[in-house]
């Protein structure tokens, strides 16, 4: 199926504007385009956007995405691939310390509503 960009915009709740912004950037090079210059996006393409909001929430710059997406879908070498893995761990650290700061909060939540 083939989906116009304004279709993806509001899959990936995105706006039209930053789909393009990734595209100038090259983190969606293979974009298909029709006979008047429109882009088709396929079910793949919408996967993929949904895989860069997902990075960019986690607080990876466009940068580092252009890097990834020239390493791992063209080159796919062990090293970049440990990056990854790295990178994830990094991010799962992240949540379990953000988890961890939640729970004190609640408690302190909780603590202060007993006074009242």
């Amino acid at each position: 199926m083939q989906y116009s960009i304004n279709e993806v915009a509001k899959k990936v709740n995105l706006t039209a504007y930053t789909i393009r912004y990734n595209e100038k950037e090259g983190l969606l090079p293979s974009i298909e385009r029709d006979k008047h210059g429109n882009r088709l996006f396929s079910d793949e393409d919408v996967e993929w956007i949904s895989l860069i909001c997902c990075l960019r929430d986690t607080g990876m710059p466009v940068y580092m995405l252009k890097h990834y997406w020239i390493s791992i879908w063209r080159v796919k070498t062990v090293a970049t691939r440990r990056q990854i893995m790295l990178k994830k761990q990094i991010i799962e650290q992240k949540i379990e310390k953000m988890k961890y700061y939640l729970e004190k909060i609640d408690k302190k939540i909780k603590y202060l509503w007993s006074y009242w």
